[in-house]
């Protein structure tokens, strides 16, 4: 019964759990981390995502990076995170922002570059500037994708910070 309890007896000891309060902190700091992390990781995925589909030269420079890292699994950098950043709040908010960052950065290039091109062609012709352009109909166009890439963030963000404090454990709360 110590190694495999019965289901009556995790549910009590879960009730007592809740009865006493001692879910609330953790759950707080688990939030916290998926909130901050979920935040700067989408953050910069659109922007870079957005710099990359407008910009070739920012594309030769950083594509070659993003596709690299893209193949590592996410999840086996966690330790070294902890390594780097130590046991609280930061290394989950990296590990949880890197898991959040490469949905939006797929989704926003590839949102950005599914634009119309008779609409494209046209704005153009109605000399619009480039940064019309991009407000106007490119961004417009990419929304679906981006918040496709937000939403499959958001499971994302729950899975890294979850990790993050499996790897990271420690005493402290978080």
């Amino acid at each position: 019964s110590y190694i495999v309890p019965a289901p009556s007896r995790i549910f009590a000891a879960f009730q007592r759990g809740i009865e006493r309060q001692i879910y609330w902190p953790h759950l707080r700091a688990t939030i916290e981390a998926m909130v901050v992390g979920y935040a700067i990781g989408t953050s910069l995925g659109i922007v870079l995502g957005a710099l990359i589909a407008e910009f070739r030269t920012v594309e030769r420079i950083v594509y070659p990076y993003i596709v690299s890292l893209q193949s590592l699994p996410k999840i086996a950098l966690a330790p070294l995170f902890v390594m780097w950043f130590g046991y609280g709040l930061t290394s989950k908010v990296v590990t949880v922002a890197l898991i959040c960052f490469f949905p939006l950065v797929v989704n926003t290039i590839t949102g950005l570059l599914s634009a119309q091109r008779d609409r494209i062609d046209m704005v153009r012709t109605m000399t619009a500037t480039r940064w019309q352009l991009f407000w106007h109909v490119k961004l417009p166009s990419a929304a679906g994708h981006v918040f496709a890439g937000l939403q499959v963030a958001v499971v994302l963000s729950l899975i890294g910070a979850l990790v993050a404090e499996f790897v990271g454990a420690d005493r402290g709360l978080g």
